[in-house]
């Protein structure tokens, strides 16, 4: 009788690269695969899907190493073709983009993003609870802002105007 002690053992971990944002904003996702087995992984699926689509409106861009082909949909990118040998780490960078009018004037809203390996159990591992990652990106929108009002003197606002000026926008508002 012959034992063999080859086997396959893929993780994910994903981080986000800020764990907060405004609204419109980029968010750049590094996921790591990494083969824990003493054979090769070839064939490797991954898929990274934000769970909460009224927040981050798309993906807009994905590429991988070892092999890896990305492609995006909407709201959901999968790798396919992936090859990771025994003891090493693939690397997978996902950009995502905050959609404008998804997060109301002052108010946050967290977005989940849930990436995983081997999501159709395609190849046979020694340990299939360690193949899903979760990133929590917190998403701000200060487009209110709290708010002053001043009477100008001079500048480039004629004398006597009122000028409304909102804190978080950076700008100023004439009332005429």
């Amino acid at each position: 009788t012959t034992t063999s002690t080859e086997a396959i053992d893929l993780t994910i971990a994903k981080t986000a690269e800020s764990s907060s944002l405004s609204s419109s904003g980029t968010v750049p996702y590094t996921i790591t695969v990494t083969n824990l087995g003493t054979t090769a992984a070839t064939d490797v699926r991954v898929t990274d899907t934000i769970t909460d689509t009224t927040g981050l409106t798309t993906f807009v861009s994905a590429s991988g190493s070892n092999s890896f082909s990305c492609a995006i949909s909407g709201a959901t990118v999968t790798c396919t073709g992936g090859r990771i040998s025994a003891g090493a780490t693939a690397t997978i960078l996902v950009i995502g983009k905050v959609a404008t009018s998804s997060v109301p004037c002052d108010t946050t809203k967290t977005i989940s993003d849930t990436a995983t390996v081997d999501p159709l159990n395609a190849i046979a591992e020694t340990n299939e609870d360690n193949n899903l990652a979760t990133a929590n990106v917190i998403v701000t929108n200060p487009c209110g802002g709290s708010s002053t009002t001043t009477t100008s003197g001079g500048g480039s606002v004629p004398s006597g105007t009122t000028t409304t000026t909102t804190t978080g926008t950076d700008r100023t508002i004439p009332n005429r």
